[in-house]
């Protein structure tokens, strides 16, 4: 299964002006062996998760951080790339 990461919704201009930022990230090519819990472990890591929604008819997801460095950090290690989202 792929996840495409990407950042959406409530933007956010950065002090330097290179471009929105999002504390929402969408994540893509879900299977349905993905689950909530899958989800907040991979995500933990990067900062507080205020809320995941997964919409499994779509095969993607939201993972909404409590601010915006947060899911800023997570793209830095994970830039807007397909990666392989394999559950544990």
């Amino acid at each position: 299964m792929q996840a495409d990461t990407r950042d959406h919704a409530r933007r956010e201009q950065r002090d330097d002006d290179t471009g929105p930022r999002s504390k929402n990230l969408w994540i893509g090519g879900l299977g349905p062996d993905v689950f909530e819990e899958d989800m907040r472990e991979k995500f933990r890591p990067y900062g507080r998760i205020e809320h995941i929604k997964l919409l499994p008819e779509k095969k993607c997801g939201f993972v909404n951080f409590d601010n915006v460095d947060s899911a800023m950090r997570y793209l830095f290690f994970h830039p807007r790339r397909i990666a392989r989202f394999v559950p544990r």
